[in-house]
Formats: C-alpha cells, sequence, structure tokens
C-alpha cells in the first residue's frame, strides 16, 4: 500500500467548457446550495447528476444569483417560472444518433450458430498474429458466452417446433434462430443508444420570422463524431465502458461507429492531455482505467486500418505520460530487491462528486455521526478529504463501489462500503498492466511510419 498526500487537481480545465463563466457546475448541485434547495422544493426528490446535466440558457454565474435571489418560500409556479428563464427542458445538448452503420442483418460470422463457434477458435489467434502490440493477447473469444447457451431464450418467445419428432436437427435449427433473434436484437441496441453533442438549440421566435441557433451552457463537452452511451441516467460517452462497447460494435460489423469513438478519444487527449471519466465538465477531474490503446488495438486487428494507427498513436504517448507524470500518481517501491514505479487511482480533489453530491455528502455525515457515537467527537477536516478524495479514486477505477478498495483490517460490514474507502492506498496489478508500455506506442510508432 501507498499513502502520499495528493495535490489539488487545477480545476481550469473545466473553465475551458464554460468559456466566460468562471462559477463551476458544483454551484448547481451543491446540496446546500440555492438552486439544489429550489428544486428540491419544487419536484420534492432531485438526481444530483440530472442538476448537473442541464441545459442553461444563461451563464451559471447568472442562473446561481437568480435562484439566490428567489424568495426563499417562494411559490411553486414562481419556481416553475424561474425554471424555465434559466434551463431548456429536457437535455438538449446531447441528441439522439442513429449509427449509419447499424444493420438488421447479422453479421456473416453470426448467421449460423455452429460456423460461428467454429469461427470463433480459428479467428482469434490470426486477429493476434496482426497485431502489433502484447495488449492483443487481451482479446477475447469472438462469440460471447451468452449466446453460446442454446437452452436460454432471453425472454423471447420460445421457437415453434414443427411436430414432436423429437428430431435433433430441428431442435438444433430452432435453437440457432432464438440465439440469433436475441443476437439481431442486441445489435439493433447500437441505434437506441447512440448519441451526438451539439452546442445550439434553435429558439423560439416571432411570428414570421426564422427560428435562430442559440449557443447553450452545458456541462457536456463537444466530440466530433457519434457515440454510444451505457443508457438509463448516463447520456454521455464514458471511457472505460467505450472500450467493450468498442468491440461489441466490431463483432456488430459497425467498423465506422466504433472508429469514430476511438477519434473522439483522440480529441479529447489533444485537448486535455489525458481522457477524462466521460464527456461532461465535471469529469475533467479524473480519468478511468487506461483502455485507449487497447482500443487501437482491437480495432487494428478487425481492420487492419494503419491510417487510424498513424492518426492516434501520438494520443497513445500522450496518455502514457499522463499516467506517468508526478510522484503523485506514481508510487515507488522495492520488491525482491527491484526498484519499481507503480501507478494509482487517485481522487484528486476533496470535494463530492458533481453528479453524486447529494449522495457522497450524505456518506460523510453518517460517517460524522457515527464516530461521535463511538465517542470520537472530533470528526476533523483530513477525515472528511479522505473520504471524499477515496471516494473520486473508487470512481476512477471504474470499480465504484468495490470492498476491493476496503483494506483487510476494516470492517466494511459495519462502517459501510463507502465511507471504509482507500482506494488511493492500492497498486491495482489490472491498472498497472493496462498503462501502456513505452514498448507498446514504441510499435505503434514503428508501425504508423510503415502507413
Amino acid at each position: 500500500m501507498a499513502d502520499k498526500e495528493t495535490p489539488a487537481l487545477d480545476r481550469s480545465l473545466q473553465q475551458l467548457c464554460f468559456g466566460e463563466s468562471i462559477t463551476f457546475v458544483d454551484d448547481i448541485v451543491c446540496s446546500d446550495g440555492p438552486v439544489f434547495l429550489a428544486m428540491r422544493r419544487l419536484f420534492n426528490k432531485v438526481d444530483c447528476k440530472d442538476l448537473a446535466d442541464l441545459v442553461m440558457k444563461l451563464p451559471v454565474s447568472a442562473v446561481v444569483a437568480r435562484f439566490a435571489n428567489a424568495p426563499q418560500e417562494a411559490e411553486k409556479c414562481s419556481l416553475e417560472r424561474l425554471f424555465q428563464e434559466c434551463f431548456y427542458s429536457g437535455f438538449p445538448d446531447i441528441i439522439e444518433w442513429i449509427p449509419p452503420d447499424v444493420s438488421e442483418s447479422l453479421p456473416s460470422w453470426l448467421t449460423d450458430t455452429c460456423s460461428g463457434v467454429q469461427e470463433a477458435t480459428t479467428l482469434t489467434p490470426s486477429l493476434r498474429q496482426k497485431t502489433p502490440y502484447n495488449l492483443a493477447s487481451s482479446l477475447p473469444r469472438v462469440l460471447p458466452d451468452i449466446l453460446m447457451c442454446p437452452t436460454c431464450t432471453y425472454g423471447l418467445p420460445s421457437p415453434v417446433l414443427p411436430g414432436e419428432t423429437g428430431d435433433t436437427a430441428t431442435v438444433q435449427n430452432a435453437e440457432i434462430t432464438v440465439e440469433n433473434e436475441f443476437a439481431r436484437r442486441a445489435i439493433l441496441l447500437w441505434a437506441k443508444l447512440g448519441r451526438k453533442t451539439r452546442r445550439t438549440v434553435k429558439t423560439g421566435s416571432p411570428i414570421g420570422s426564422e427560428a435562430s441557433d442559440h449557443k447553450i451552457v452545458s456541462s457536456s463537452v463537444d466530440v466530433p463524431w457519434g457515440f454510444i452511451v451505457p443508457g438509463g441516467r448516463f447520456r454521455e460517452m464514458y471511457y472505460w465502458d467505450s472500450y467493450w462497447i468498442v468491440r461489441g460494435l466490431l463483432y456488430s460489423g459497425m467498423i465506422s461507429t466504433a472508429r469514430g469513438i476511438i477519434l473522439n478519444f483522440a480529441e479529447l487527449v489533444r485537448r486535455f492531455g489525458f481522457i477524462p471519466n466521460g464527456n461532461r465538465s465535471y469529469y475533467l477531474t479524473r480519468s478511468q482505467p487506461p483502455v485507449f490503446s487497447m482500443m487501437l488495438s482491437a480495432y487494428y486487428a478487425f481492420t487492419g486500418d494503419l491510417e487510424l494507427i498513424r492518426d492516434t498513436y501520438l494520443y497513445v504517448q500522450r496518455e502514457y505520460f499522463y499516467w506517468m507524470e508526478g510522484d503523485s500518481r506514481q508510487v515507488h517501491v522495492t520488491f525482491e530487491g527491484r526498484d519499481l514505479q507503480l501507478n494509482r487511482y487517485l481522487g484528486h480533489i476533496a470535494e463530492p462528486r458533481t453528479e453524486s453530491w447529494d449522495t457522497d455528502e450524505t456518506v460523510v455525515r453518517t460517517a460524522a455521526e457515527k464516530a461521535r457515537q463511538n465517542g470520537n467527537h472530533e470528526f476533523s477536516a483530513a477525515t472528511r478529504s479522505c473520504i471524499l478524495q477515496n471516494i473520486r479514486a473508487a470512481a476512477e477505477s471504474g470499480w465504484d463501489f468495490s470492498s476491493r478498495w476496503v483494506p483487510d483490517d476494516v470492517d466494511a460490514v459495519t462502517e459501510g462500503v463507502m465511507p471504509a474507502l482507500r482506494s488511493e492506498s492500492f497498486l491495482p496489478v489490472d491498472l498497472n498492466r493496462r498503462v501502456p508500455s513505452p514498448k507498446c506506442w514504441k510499435e505503434s510508432t514503428a508501425l504508423a511510419g510503415n502507413a
């Protein structure tokens, strides 16, 4: 384990997303702030992520000022008018987008279960041979296990069997039909989960004149290409989620969409020097497991597209330097006589997560109350900072929130997992395996030179 103080991350990155406004979106979601309190009165229950994702008609500072000046006992109708003056309905900064390469037909390797299994066993070794990176050894078998289960119908209607002959071939054909239908429906989900960013909306205008584009203020970070979202309350592109998404797109035959997502991440590295947790300003305070080089590896294995390698290999290097810069993220240890430099996840700043502000504040309040009940009446600022930074570090790991980040000598059942997290104190093997080595990006540089 490692213990080092973590310097606060320079939040100037967030200012890039708000232009002239220097008041951050945290002022919108802060649980004792005027906007949050007004929204809770208006809607009873408030999701901080919904607040953080609201699209504003005014700069953040102006929105906060208007809510701060509103009477504390304002009627709901007054709050509704204020809401309409400050925010757009819905989330028009990220719009639905149907990937142009989505298809109702199945990829050739999935059109027949039997041939699909055969292709799965023969294709992967050839992909590995074509891929120049050692990381290619992590490529999975092409056919997902979920499609290999012949007895599961995944909620689909059971296939109608012609007669009750018990003929093995007939049963196998029915199983193939069910599996193929599941695969087809799964592939069509890409169309429902496709999104694109935009910075302007059409505003209402007087009769006789055309609607005009109006610039909006939001926490979304623009990216040039369409992307796939996880779904639910998550409306944006996420870093390590997108690695699995890219692989799924490749298996679905959606090469163009996969390429666009990779180029989006390259653009984020170009702008910020690293890949944030997601394309939101409030995610610029942390990253996620570094899988960008693995995305490139999988993409090249499927396509042999040297042009993309040439366009992106410099960003693999830049991400490497982000993870290796400074003593705060790197920890020097001696193991079996060897001096090692290992990486860890960091919380960077000792504040609640913007998208889960109220949740994190509740964790801290509960921990402080438990400490008082146990006779510890000095719940220090350092303890509060420790809890919040380790929550953020766990979020950066993608394992939020797992007892993996709780030391063995801590009772997470009694304390609760979130206040017991010590994520910054671990040196994860999988993280250190994923950080692209100099050998990896030197090979990509050499490959790009041959493009």
